[in-house]
């Protein structure tokens, strides 16, 4: 196994004792030769599993005293990993329930950029992705993959960096979500729908029917998961 690899499961293995009150926040870290025992790993991956920890916020280097656990609060927010430590900490309900708000917020917004940034390939490989997910109506696995295709198309059309940069650490979560909405047949006619009327207003180029269109899809999709607003 590289030592890169060894390194990144260090990190891993770390942020999750974080997540589970093994390392508390504000709390002394163990020293190396203790997590290079408590792993298996050499010294040096240890080294450096605490320098990629310390660039994504998680420890800190408290001179004359040691290394220290922060606050999760204080952990980088775009990175994947400590993402998902934060939200495992967070609780399902809640995280879900954050993971529609961002995307009725980005994901509008990206549709809208779409209609108006769009080119021939983007919109070949919209159609491309609707119809697979038409075509796998009845397969809840095919029809997710088919939906998240069709958004990261619309993410690229939209051709900001930003944003893209915005979406990678969460899109996982997304993936996620989209499986298990995927698995309600009713659903997935809805969505089916849905994206038909995305893609029409992208393809016209009407930027605020795109805007709308999304807004609908994603305000349907969060009444399915969570219920009417006030439940």
């Amino acid at each position: 196994m590289s030592p890169k690899v060894l390194a990144d499961r260090v990190i891993d293995q770390f942020v999750d004792a974080v997540g589970n009150g093994e390392f508390p926040p504000e709390g002394l870290v163990p020293n190396e030769a203790q997590l290079a025992e408590r792993w298996q790993v050499s010294r040096l991956t240890v080294r450096e599993a605490i320098r990629s920890l310390m660039e994504l916020g998680v420890v800190e280097i408290r001179r004359g005293r040691g290394t220290f656990v922060r606050p999760p609060s204080n952990w980088s927010p775009l990175d994947a990993r400590t993402l998902a430590a934060r939200v495992r900490a967070q609780g399902e309900t809640d995280v879900h329930g954050q993971l529609l708000e961002a995307r009725l917020i980005l994901e509008s917004g990206v549709a809208e950029l779409a209609a108006a940034r769009r080119r021939g390939e983007h919109l070949e490989r919209l159609g491309s992705a609707v119809e697979e997910m038409a075509r796998a109506l009845d397969e809840p696995a095919a029809f997710a993959r088919a939906d998240l295709r069709f958004h990261d198309v619309l993410f690229d059309a939209a051709g900001n960096l930003f944003i893209g940069a915005i979406v990678r650490p969460i899109h996982d979560f997304i993936a996620q979500a989209r499986r298990a909405t995927s698995d309600d047949a009713q659903a997935r006619t809805r969505a089916l729908r849905a994206h038909r009327t995305i893609l029409a207003a992208v393809a016209e180029g009407d930027c605020e029917s795109a805007r709308h269109a999304m807004t609908v899809h994603i305000t349907e999709t969060a009444a399915l998961t969570l219920g009417p607003p006030g439940k």
